[in-house]
């Protein structure tokens, strides 16, 4: 688990994000207790998709300038992400850096 997850993420930003991305899905935001993530999704109970790295994310630092720098970078990442709603860079996308 990410110790003083407050000095690199806004929990109730993140919260707010998910609240609107999840829509009615059966999903559930928890914070991770992997060392290296911030956050975990939890879908349908089945399936759990940990992610958000250790480093600081938009809705802590709100710099515009490293907002578009890290949209252009996932953007770019290839393989099948966008196809899955709960990928783990469209999480990072949608709740972190929005």
């Amino acid at each position: 688990m990410v110790e003083n997850l407050h000095l690199i993420s806004n929990y109730e930003k993140v919260k707010k994000n998910f609240e609107k991305y999840r829509g009615d899905d059966n999903v559930i935001l928890k914070r991770s207790e992997k060392a290296d993530k911030k956050y975990k999704v939890i879908i349908d109970g089945r399936r759990t998709v940990h992610f958000g790295s250790t480093l600081p994310d938009y809705t802590h630092h709100g710099d515009e300038t490293r907002r578009k720098r890290y949209l252009a970078r996932a953007k770019a990442i290839k393989g099948n992400w966008r196809a899955d709603k709960y990928s783990r860079n469209n999480l990072s996308l949608h709740l972190l850096w929005n």
